[in-house]
């Protein structure tokens, strides 16, 4: 899940600890961005599942 600053800018990326989020190289490139990554708890899949729809709706966004 990503939240938009008033700006229209991501002020932080929440992710369910999926390997394609949590690499060290993806953290430094977040963190120069000035996005925050964040991780979801473990064993909450309906929390999880929230973030994976709106990372998908991300997707689908650049993608148009």
């Amino acid at each position: 899940m990503a939240d938009r600053s008033g700006k229209g800018g991501v002020r932080f990326l929440v992710s369910d600890h999926g390997g394609e989020f949590t690499s060290n190289d993806f953290t430094q490139f977040l963190t120069m961005k000035g996005i925050q990554p964040l991780t979801a708890p473990s064993r909450t899949p309906n929390y999880n599942a929230v973030a994976e729809r709106n990372n998908r709706t991300l997707l689908e966004m650049t993608r148009s």
